[in-house]
């Protein structure tokens, strides 16, 4: 018996070798930096560009999106708002074209006929391209930044990016 429990201490107390842990880099097919950009008021025009650049041509679907076909650079206060847009990238001399998400922050409506006789009287918003997102402030939603806490957060012009 004793040595039968000498031998479960033993094997109870074993340590095991510590090993680092591996890094890991984030994997990240994006041509922008980020997938959600805002609309900055304070400037009439606010240009985000591809985190490389790149010789090549853009595009995007849907229509809405101010985005310079050469270079890439989107123009965020001239786009819509509240759209999912996919922008396209084939870089010169090649056939393989890169996709990439973006959303320009905002609100935007469903394209549909409203039939007013038949009460459609009410066109729902949809925030940041998403249907069941809810609306900051209706609908149920919180509001954002209630006591003006944030208003001097953030955005403190030029590029929001440090490296650009």
């Amino acid at each position: 018996m004793v040595v039968a429990g000498a031998m479960c201490v033993t094997f109870s107390c074993r340590k095991e070798k510590k090993t680092k842990p591996v890094p890991v880099q984030p994997v990240s097919n994006s041509i922008y930096s980020d997938s959600v950009l805002f609309v900055q008021p304070s400037v009439s025009h606010y240009i985000v560009s591809p985190v490389t650049l790149r010789a090549g041509t853009y595009a995007c679907i849907p229509e809405g999106l101010r985005i310079d076909a050469s270079t890439g650079a989107i123009d965020v206060n001239q786009s819509e708002t509240g759209l999912k847009y996919k922008i396209l990238f084939t870089p010169a001399g090649s056939n393989a074209v890169e996709t990439s998400y973006i959303i320009i922050s905002g609100i935007n409506y469903q394209d549909k006929i409203y039939n007013l006789a038949n009460g459609d009287s009410i066109a729902v918003p949809i925030y940041n391209a998403n249907k069941q997102a809810v609306v900051p402030g209706i609908n149920n939603g919180s509001s954002f930044d209630e006591n003006s806490g944030c208003k001097k957060c953030g955005y403190r012009g030029g590029s929001q990016y440090s490296d650009h």
